[in-house]
């Protein structure tokens, strides 16, 4: 069996403020390293979008971030076996990945 790893979910920002909105100031400091409860408690709603922001896209996109705030994986061992000389190997495991986890891909590697 093959593994894609590396999985660079496309996640909307708005979805991503949206699932941090519903989560208590405790998690959020556990997710988000570099702040703490109280920080977040005393943030408007802009100041924590911005925060959001900032922790997500500084220096680049935080692949590894998205994944755990959307509660996806970063590597998953594909059901198949992948088929390097089929020209379209790359869009069979897209969809399997969209179709499993209901997120588009950005990009992945592949261990065979």
């Amino acid at each position: 069996m093959s593994k894609a790893f590396d999985i660079e979910w496309d996640v909307d920002f708005d979805g991503i403020v949206d699932t941090i909105m519903e989560w208590t100031p405790q998690s959020v400091a556990e997710v988000l390293d570099n702040i703490s409860e109280k920080e977040w408690m005393a943030m408007n709603d802009k100041e924590k979008i911005d925060f959001v922001y900032d922790s997500v896209y500084h220096n680049g996109i935080n692949h590894e971030l998205i994944a755990n705030i959307m509660d996806l994986p970063r590597e998953v061992e594909l059901p198949f076996d992948v088929d390097k000389t089929n020209p379209n190997w790359d869009e069979e495991v897209s969809d399997y990945l969209t179709d499993e986890y209901e997120f588009s891909v950005g990009g992945f590697k592949l261990e065979e």
